[in-house]
């Protein structure tokens, strides 16, 4: 995986983490991560992943001969580029084994902040309705070593500079254009 992967996923879960605990829903949290055809020679994420043992964390394989079943129904690119992980079809094999009322397919390296685990730790979701949230990249990368408290009060001063230009651009209406895949939570039988 580029660009320091492994380190922004590793970062995503341990502030997840903390977070989780810090809102008293720590136990009722599931995460099942999919790995879609490891690359041979490399470290497997159960191994290169420091799993917190206050959450549920299942990591499901999906090796290479079930990945060249998938390809061989004519899943890669239209233009004959060899897609090495089908994102979308790894959700789905997750969300098939999840155990929860809910379900949120997101990426792996996604920071959630405070206020939106505080709202999970009120239980007001509702079961007809879809969840989403816009997705921003960070202005600048953070030390994965600073303390997580310090991590997400710079993630919080990110998001309002971010916030106050969107402001001064659409003070009428905002229209979501901003990764919708990358947050998604609904209900479980939306899924079915």
């Amino acid at each position: 995986y580029a660009n320091g992967f492994m380190g922004r996923f590793q970062n995503s879960l341990s502030i997840l983490s903390y977070l989780t605990k810090e809102s008293g829903i720590d136990k009722e949290l599931e995460i099942i991560i999919v790995e879609w055809n490891p690359i041979a020679g490399k470290k497997k994420l159960k191994e290169d992943l420091i799993l917190h043992k206050n959450i549920d964390v299942r990591i499901i394989e999906v090796p290479n001969d079930i990945h060249k079943k998938v390809r061989a129904t004519k899943y890669d690119a239209p233009n004959g580029e060899t897609i090495p992980f089908y994102e979308f079809i790894g959700k789905n094999v997750a969300v098939r084994r999840a155990n929860s009322d809910f379900v949120l397919t997101t990426n792996p390296d996604i920071i959630f902040n405070k206020s939106l685990i505080k709202y999970f730790a009120k239980k007001e979701l509702s079961k007809d309705n879809f969840y989403r949230i816009d997705r921003d990249n960070l202005l600048h990368n953070v030390d994965s070593s600073m303390s997580i408290e310090k991590q997400l009060i710079l993630f919080d001063k990110d998001l309002d500079k971010k916030l106050q230009a969107k402001n001064q651009i659409c003070r009428k209406r905002y229209v979501h254009t901003k990764a919708s895949g990358d947050f998604l939570l609904s209900p479980k039988w939306a899924f079915e």
